[in-house]
């Protein structure tokens, strides 16, 4: 672990939960004070992913989620969870481990899915759950580090990413957007793919006008070259017949190439 270490965590290791997000929801829905708690295990019988999909969460990985109060505005902050993303992933890197980053959530290895990022906001604070396969089985497609890096290495360097993220969401909204900007560049996974968003909800750009910019609403799938994030945490996507890019504030990736 880092020495550069600020923040007095409170954590926890457990051997089986149903999932690391909900015991630190039940606890904060009985009052429980939770700032600044870690809660760890092993293993997770009903893990969860982004819009409640289903996260496998054999024994073996790294299964961790933070409770952090939450400072004034980031948890509206759609760039956040990119944020955790790219920090995780350049301290794994620190460590020898290059990993890069799938918008608008999924860290990946050697072109695999290693793991993924939840951020939940319950009564005034920030739940981020972050999973990583290491010593687990992992699902067909992804990859695990078994081997590469131990579980318990693992672990501190998911908490020195978070705090890495913290530092960056400590700045001005601006320079906080635009940092991770040349940051996630250098660990796009999607930059230049064919990508098709399901689901998405996404702006046109108005004539001359840069991506970031609103234009008309729209609603469904949408195919593009992906080209980088906007100042939001956005995904760009330069459509066919269209100038500029379009902005994606959210969906799910479906197709890639």
């Amino acid at each position: 672990m880092s020495s550069g270490r600020v923040i007095a965590w409170r954590v926890e290791q457990h051997d089986v939960v149903d999932s690391t997000q909900d015991v630190l929801k039940r606890r904060l829905a009985g009052g429980e004070d939770v700032a600044w708690v870690v809660v760890r295990a092993n293993a997770q019988t009903a893990g969860r992913g982004r819009r409640g999909g289903e996260w496998r969460s054999g024994a073996g990985g790294s299964y961790s989620t933070f409770a952090i109060p939450e400072p004034v505005g980031l948890g509206t902050a759609p760039w956040f969870p990119l944020a955790v993303g790219v920090c995780v992933a350049e301290a794994l890197a620190g460590a020898g481990t290059e990993c890069t980053v799938k918008w608008p959530n999924d860290l990946y290895y050697q072109d695999r899915k290693l793991g993924g990022i939840l951020v939940e906001r319950v009564k005034g604070h920030l739940l981020v759950g972050i999973g990583i396969n290491v010593d687990n089985t992992p699902p067909p497609g992804s990859v695990a580090l078994a081997g590469v890096l131990t579980r318990a290495a693992v672990s501190e360097l998911v908490v020195e990413g978070m705090e890495a993220a913290l530092r960056l969401a400590a700045g001005t909204s601006e320079s906080a957007s635009d940092g991770l900007g040349r940051r996630f560049a250098t660990r796009d996974w999607l930059f230049g793919k064919v990508v098709t968003v399901q689901d998405a909800v996404a702006h046109a750009p108005r004539a001359g006008q840069p991506g970031d910019v609103d234009g008309p609403a729209l609603h469904g799938a949408l195919t593009g070259v992906a080209c980088g994030i906007a100042t939001d945490g956005g995904l760009l996507l330069k459509v066919e017949g269209c100038e500029e890019p379009y902005l994606v504030r959210s969906g799910t990736i479906g197709t890639y190439r």
